[in-house]
């Protein structure tokens, strides 16, 4: 899709720029046995009865003592659920993903095909930014991972905020986008932010959603991007983003 790939190209080059125990029961009948004898001697043969009844008596816990035995099959149970609540973790991938390995940009991703790769320079304060872009083309949308090494070797806390607001209002400005979501991320030690913009697009695609997770690895900048037309599903957009992990130990 021409039009949604050439936001994509226009989002990229915007950059960031400027227990349980059984209880043992099992001492209490000896303590009524012992006094047995006593009962016999103090009392004539006929009220010996007692004694006689002391095991029927005694037989109750006995009984009492099934719980225990049931026990287990109370605790079997949270066993056999086990399995049902790991298996949300398993996420099926779609039709036609597969693993994309980048050894320049030190990156792995799940996507569709064979991506168009080209670059793109971006100007700066900072001094010109080249970026390298992978893109995989969907029906109705685009999946992109851009990678630039920024002309600094590495920037406290006050710089990456200054970096990453200054792309998203960038970003924002240059597809006259609307900021649906922001939040601060990370990724294996890397900070980042993720943002949902959304697009105009022309009347016959309508709006579009652009995804956008960015990262900062040393001087180096990543931005991944997922966007699908409005209205259209988000679970590949959002399988893409979650699907790309570094390759090499975080920059120092």
């Amino acid at each position: 899709m021409k039009i949604v790939r050439n936001a994509a190209l226009t989002l990229t080059v915007v950059g960031l720029l400027a227990g349980c125990g059984k209880k043992e029961e099992a001492p209490a009948p000896p303590a009524p046995a012992e006094t047995q004898p006593a009962a016999d001697e103090a009392k004539p043969a006929d009220e010996a009865k007692p004694a006689d009844e002391a095991p029927a008596d005694e037989a109750k816990p006995a009984d009492e003592a099934k719980p225990a035995d049931e026990a287990p099959v109370d605790e079997a149970k949270p066993a056999d659920e086990a399995p049902a609540d790991e298996a949300p973790a398993d996420v099926k991938a779609p039709e036609g993903f597969a693993k994309y390995a980048n050894e320049d940009g030190r990156f792995n991703v799940m996507a569709p095909g064979s991506p168009k790769v080209d670059q793109t320079t971006a100007e700066s304060v900072l001094g010109p930014v080249v970026y390298q872009n992978v893109m995989f083309t969907l029906p109705d949308g685009a999946l992109m991972v851009a990678w630039g090494d920024m002309p600094i070797e590495s920037a406290d806390a006050d710089t990456q905020k200054s970096m990453f607001d200054g792309g998203r209002d960038g970003m924002l400005k240059s597809v006259k986008g609307t900021l649906v979501e922001e939040k601060e991320i990370t990724l294996d030690g890397r900070p980042g932010r993720e943002w949902t913009i959304e697009v105009p697009g022309p009347p016959q695609i309508g709006k579009i959603i652009n995804h956008v997770r960015t990262f900062l690895d040393g001087k180096r900048n990543y931005i991944i991007q997922a966007m699908h037309v409005s209205g259209a599903s988000a679970d590949r957009s959002l399988f893409f983003l979650d699907s790309f992990t570094f390759t090499e130990k975080k920059a120092e």
